[in-house]
């Protein structure tokens, strides 16, 4: 029970980098976002997804544990820029003009937030992240956080 909590956790908390959980605004950002989706493959999304990491990287606490240059960087960004430009104008261009038309410029951030956390949840669906994940209930002390999970329980009745 515990280590199968403990990998959900960690896929959720994963998750939380492609940004907000909240569904997409009004109905033109959701025929957008379900655009963007449907009009990506798979290395679309993993471009996607290195280009977030590469973007993660860029922060003093994280950098030490990556060994991206800041021309790898620049070529993630650029792929990720025309990804972007791609989808907007050619491939999701009817949907993503009405989003804007009816609910503003906005309903952009918030549809490429809802293709983020697709990108994201293929990324950590892999099998190889998911067993890295699970590697986390290795170091934790499950007697405790069983304990703790039953002293919770019995402050809720």
């Amino acid at each position: 029970m515990c280590s199968k909590t403990i990998v959900r956790l960690c896929m959720s908390l994963s998750l939380l980098v492609a940004g907000s959980m909240e569904a997409v605004a009004g109905p033109y950002a959701d025929d957008l976002a379900k655009c963007l989706v449907r009009s990506t493959n798979t290395a679309d999304r993993a471009d996607l997804v290195k280009w977030v990491f590469a973007v993660a990287a860029a922060h003093p606490q994280v950098a030490s544990v990556s060994a991206l240059s800041e021309q790898d960087r620049a070529k993630l960004t650029q792929r990720a820029a025309k990804l972007f430009e791609d989808l907007v104008t050619n491939r999701c261009r009817a949907e993503g003009k009405q989003a804007i038309q009816f609910e503003g410029p906005s309903t952009l951030e918030g549809a490429f937030s809802m293709l983020g956390q697709v990108a994201m949840r293929d990324l950590f669906g892999h099998p190889n992240v998911t067993q890295a994940l699970g590697e986390l209930q290795r170091y934790i002390d499950k007697d405790r956080l069983a304990k703790f999970v039953a002293e919770a329980k019995q402050t809720t009745n």
